[in-house]
């Protein structure tokens, strides 16, 4: 019906603007009716004084605002009228009628019409805010009763590092203590208990350090790089001997070093010393005083240095963007460090790492950890062709937050495991399914919340299993977790 009265009115209009029938003029002079001749042959028509015939008239019609009823979507319940959108009065219940407008109009409030209706940590499902689904965390693992022992170091520590430190063939300890400038040893004696063996200075009371142990020099002993994470900068080496360690007098750096790596970073079987600072990364031959730049790119220095398994025999670097959220993959090229792969993940993530948890293919896989409403999420994007491509990740979640992550081989299955502080007086160990994922949570109960610069794991006492070093920020103790 609608229809018809559109078709009705177009005619109508067009009837109104047709031609005109020719007037027929009366002259006072000629009352019998004969016509009056004129220059332009017609009877009764006017002419201009200039003798140009006149100018047609012309009508401008506006054209319909609508054709039909689906011109007017921008209405609940439009439909066209004359070409003119109207709104329906009752539309509800009519046959035909728009479902949303059924649902707008007609149906009963709704508390939301989208997620952004809602406050945060809820979604909109059928009108209603309502809590976002709690994901199911990983199982437990079988529970390991752990046994615990403690000591007290000669000051707060900062940093530790395990290493064989005195060539007896054990893991030793060395401890960064930033408020005195120093690092201090302690020896294991091959059964978990640690001795005290000395401290060495390096320069004056700074805000932080960080430190690595490696051989630098070949001579089969380990070493200790040192960097303090202030304007100035500065990396020290110590050189050690029978858990004796000389340092040496401070190289330059970049200003705010804060992390410090000693690897085999071009294949050549000698180990070289890189840097991250907050202009980038840098590398150190051990015979060369000055720093070569790698990447001007900011990274985060919880970084992950890794063979991705690229052609080349070097290693790679995963991370974040300095106070981003991206992540990316740098592979070394000539001498430089150049990004292979970017992603923007949209949050901030408390680890970057990349490791070998698929021991089908043995392709290594990015690993990602957050915190998700006081739970812990990982991410694992499969290897497909690393370092260049990888799959679309998948979720782990876990019972605590995440805030700090490394990757260490725990426990059977072989492959790479996730070692996580929390933020709390507990540890948290996920264990690798060995096929790409992760199988279960363990939790550890410590004495106090530690961070990840002070989480270390290794076999302390020649049983095969994996023990942990745990340290306390505030405080000189230092827990010693001994697997059964």
């Amino acid at each position: 019906m609608h229809d018809l009265r559109l078709t009705l009115g177009i005619v109508g209009l067009a009837a109104a603007c047709g031609p005109v029938a020719p007037q027929q003029t009366t002259s006072d002079s000629d009352s019998t009716g004969d016509s009056t001749d004129n220059s332009s042959g017609g009877p009764g028509t006017d002419t201009d004084p200039t003798g140009e015939p006149p100018e047609p008239t012309s009508t401008t019609t506006t054209p319909p605002g609508c054709v039909d009823s689906s011109d007017c979507y921008d209405l609940y319940c439009g439909y066209c009228d004359a070409g003119v959108c109207r709104e329906s009065v009752g539309c509800c219940g009519v046959a035909g009628a728009r479902p949303d407008a059924q649902r707008w109009r007609c149906g009963t409030y709704y508390e939301c019409y989208g997620d952004s209706d809602c406050p945060d940590g809820d979604i909109c499902e059928f009108g209603e805010c309502v809590p976002l689904p709690i994901p199911d965390v990983l199982p437990p693992c079988p529970t390991l009763d752990m046994t615990l022992g403690q000591w007290q170091l000669g000051a707060t520590p900062g940093a530790f590092v395990l290493a064989d430190l005195d060539a007896d063939g054990d893991l030793d300890l060395a401890a960064a203590q930033p408020g005195v400038a120093q690092i201090e040893v302690a020896l294991n004696d091959g059964a978990g208990g640690f001795t005290l063996a000395g401290a060495f200075g390096v320069g004056e009371p700074t805000a932080a350090l960080a430190l690595a142990a490696g051989d630098l020099d070949d001579d089969a002993d380990n070493d200790l790089a040192v960097v303090r994470r202030d304007m100035p900068g500065g990396l020290i080496l110590l050189f050690g001997q029978d858990a004796v360690f000389t340092p040496q007098p401070a190289l330059a750096t970049a200003p705010e070093p804060a992390a410090v790596f000693i690897a085999d970073v071009e294949g050549t079987s000698f180990n070289d010393i890189v840097t991250i600072t907050a202009d980038g990364v840098r590398l150190r031959k051990i015979n060369n005083a000055d720093e070569i730049v790698l990447t001007t790119d900011p990274i985060d220095p919880r970084a992950h240095l890794v063979d991705l398994g690229g052609p080349e025999e070097r290693l790679d670097l995963v991370g974040s963007n300095l106070g981003g959220t991206g992540v990316g993959v740098w592979v070394g090229v000539d001498g430089q460090l150049e990004l292979q792969l970017s992603i923007d993940t949209g949050v901030a993530q408390s680890a970057t790492l990349a490791g070998d948890i698929d021991l089908i293919t043995h392709k290594r896989s990015l690993i990602l950890t957050r915190t998700v409403d006081d739970r812990g999420e990982i991410a694992v994007l499969a290897g497909v062709d690393p370092p260049t491509a990888f799959a679309d990740p998948v979720l782990f979640f876990t019972s605590l937050p995440i805030v700090g992550a490394t990757l260490f081989d725990l426990d059977a299955p072989q492959g790479d495991d996730i070692l996580a502080t929390t933020g709390e007086a507990r540890v948290l160990q996920v264990l690798g399914d060995a096929g790409g994922g992760f199988s279960c949570e363990r939790v550890v109960a410590i004495p106090a919340p530690t961070t990840r610069d002070l989480l270390v794991a290794g076999d302390l006492n020649g049983d095969t299993h994996v023990d942990l070093v745990v340290g306390d920020p505030n405080s000189a103790t230092v827990t010693v977790l001994l697997a059964p």
